[in-house]
């Protein structure tokens, strides 16, 4: 991308001995300045540390790319990325009354070996490209969000020279420059710096006890414009001219080993010269061993649950072992323990470059949580709800089927539907607030929701893109005899899979059945008591023998079962929480009743 910045020929161009005698000076400057800060030295907070109860006493908001953009590309994805980096360090700090605030103290110098990449930095009226280049944006943003919240400035220094848009042009900036040239404040109260970045803009927030913002006042201050961008300025005698930048732009997909078919089918189309990063597509040496390590370290977690249920003699057989991972020691805490080691390792693997990612959900939160997708854009593969959403539809199914919370469990407050000695499987497992408020921030960021799901692609509205099911292979067909109605349920005997309506609907039912379970976890022992019941070994065994497929679910996120009935040629029936699309031959019951109908409309039909 070239530099729309008119080229320069009439100044005096630096020479080696300019930049020598800089150094020199540069370097006299941080000795004193680490002497003087090892005899009076400042305090340092840690990022993301709560702070209850505060009060909003400023923002500042500064745009992350501007039109007619002054510098290459490179430079400005570069600048994004150190940005990037600083946020992990300064995002949630907490200083005491009294105390002050250094940038330095809390950032360090800005090297390679710490993940920082070029960027522009502003040095003696040029834009040159230098590593941890293009952090004094969030200086500036700082030092403009410190003034309106009326906090002390210590120590400030202006920029030499202003780049076109910034803060400069308002007197709002503060220059940084390692060690020497510093951002200092200090407040009257404690007080909270909160730093965001999304794909447009960077965000400051400082939050206090109380609200003394002062009235904010603007002082316009003339400094001389930057004179050149040593990668654009055309003045090749210059010791400081670098060529030209180019920057590739491309989409990065992150793939996982539990991705759906319809997403990799969807990626090969579209990815085109875009970068992949998978843990099994020609994945590093380095790479599949973490996968491996990462899969043991979800099975250890889920041993762990069992061992704790056993010391208790609770442990009796199999449905115990897979209800007690779900209440005691949750099955998603083992996957999420996978998920978070693997977006780690993609989070090292992402460049500068690397500004519009396209994630599996199941990274999503991890990889907002570690920074990752600030100032990028991106899109995601979506293969479930939102937690929030998912949460809301089993409180909502509690109240319908009559159930209320009594020592932290659900539990039956009518005879219609008796929850037996397990209790209420819907409302056991609840996700921690820190990672649903996460999710929600990393969802709204997000520019395209990818899914074949309808629920999911409704949910999404105008940013859903949808795709197509993929249906597999039809089931062969098994001749038996039989004198009842086969019916298969093609998910587990559990109330998040709408096994109360299907009870209810078999007991109204005016045929004789027979109702095929795969083996999996049970509601409770005597949930299926006066119901009359076969087992399969599996969903295909099950499609195989029967003359109907159902699954009023209340929460279903991959219907595989269903799309294999489909195919099968089976009647299949399904609640609309299963996002099939009406394109696809199923019917839609949503509750006992239109279930029973189906059923009975089915039969009738056989």
């Amino acid at each position: 991308m070239k530099s729309t910045q008119k080229k320069v020929s009439g100044d005096p161009i630096p020479t080696k001995w300019d930049g020598f005698l800089f150094a020199i000076k540069s370097l006299v400057f941080r000795m004193k300045r680490f002497l003087k800060n090892i005899f009076m030295p400042l305090p340092h907070s840690k990022p993301h540390m709560d702070f209850p109860n505060g009060v909003l006493l400023a923002q500042s908001v500064s745009s992350l790319r501007s039109h007619g953009e002054e510098t290459a590309l490179a430079l400005i994805d570069g600048k994004i990325h150190n940005i990037r980096n600083a946020i992990k360090k300064l995002d949630g700090i907490v200083i005491r009354k009294g105390e002050t605030f250094s940038f330095w103290r809390h950032l360090g110098k800005l090297t390679k070996a710490k993940g920082y990449v070029l960027g522009r930095e502003l040095r003696e009226g040029c834009i040159i490209p230098q590593i941890g280049g293009g952090i004094c944006q969030l200086s500036n943003a700082i030092y403009d969000s410190a003034l309106k919240a009326g906090l002390e400035i210590v120590e400030r220094h202006r920029h030499t020279a202003v780049i076109k848009g910034s803060l400069a042009e308002l007197d709002r900036d503060a220059t940084v420059f390692w060690n020497y040239v510093d951002l200092r404040l200090k407040g009257s109260q404690d007080w909270q710096l909160q730093v965001k970045m999304d794909k447009e803009r960077l965000t400051v927030n400082i939050v206090g006890e109380k609200n003394n913002a002062i009235e904010d006042v603007v002082e316009i201050y003339c400094a001389p414009t930057a004179l050149g961008d040593c990668t654009q300025c055309g003045r090749t005698d210059c010791y400081l001219h670098v060529s030209d930048m180019p920057s590739h732009i491309h989409k990065t997909y992150l793939s996982i080993d539990e991705e759906w078919i319809e997403f990799a089918e969807w990626r090969k189309k579209n990815i085109k010269e875009d970068k992949l990063i998978s843990t099994s597509y020609h994945a590093s040496i380095a790479t599949q061993a973490l996968n491996f390590f990462s899969k043991l370290l979800r099975r250890y977690y889920m041993r762990l649950g069992n061992k704790e249920f056993k010391r208790a003699e609770k442990l009796s057989q199999k449905n115990d072992r897979y209800i007690y991972n779900w209440r005691k020691y949750p099955i998603p805490v083992a996957q999420n323990a996978r998920f978070r080691m693997i977006a780690k390792h993609f989070a090292k693997k992402l460049k500068f470059s690397d500004t519009y990612l396209v994630i599996p959900q199941q990274l999503l939160i991890w990889l907002y949580l570690e920074g990752e997708l600030a100032g990028r854009e991106y899109d995601v593969l979506m293969n479930a709800m939102p937690m929030s959403e998912i949460e809301w539809q089993l409180d909502e199914a509690m109240k319908r089927y009559g159930f209320e919370i009594a020592n932290g469990y659900y539990e039956a407050t009518n005879d219609l539907n008796p929850c037996g000695k397990a209790g209420v499987t819907l409302g056991d497992y609840r996700a921690p607030e820190n990672l649903i408020k996460a999710e929600q921030e990393a969802l709204s960021g997000a520019t395209a929701f990818i899914s074949p799901h309808e629920k999911i692609l409704e949910w999404a509205s105008s940013k859903g893109i949808a795709l197509d099911w993929i249906l597999p292979p039809p089931a062969a067909t098994l001749s038996e005899k039989s004198q009842h109605f086969k019916i298969l349920l093609a998910g587990v005997s559990l109330g998040r899979k709408g096994i109360f309506d299907l009870r209810t609907a078999l007991q109204r039912v005016d045929f004789n059945y027979e109702l095929l379970l795969v083996p999996s976890a049970v509601e409770s022992e005597d949930f299926w008591q006066g119901i009359n019941v076969s087992t399969v070994k599996s969903i295909s065994e099950g499609i195989a023998l029967c003359d109907a497929v159902v699954l009023p679910a209340v929460v279903e996120h991959n219907p595989r079962g269903l799309l294999l009935a489909i195919s099968s040629r089976k009647t299949t029936i399904a609640s609309s929480a299963c996002g099939l699309p009406a394109s696809l031959d199923w019917k839609q019951a949503d509750n006992a009743k239109e279930l029973e109908r189906l059923l009975n409309e089915a039969f009738i039909r056989q």
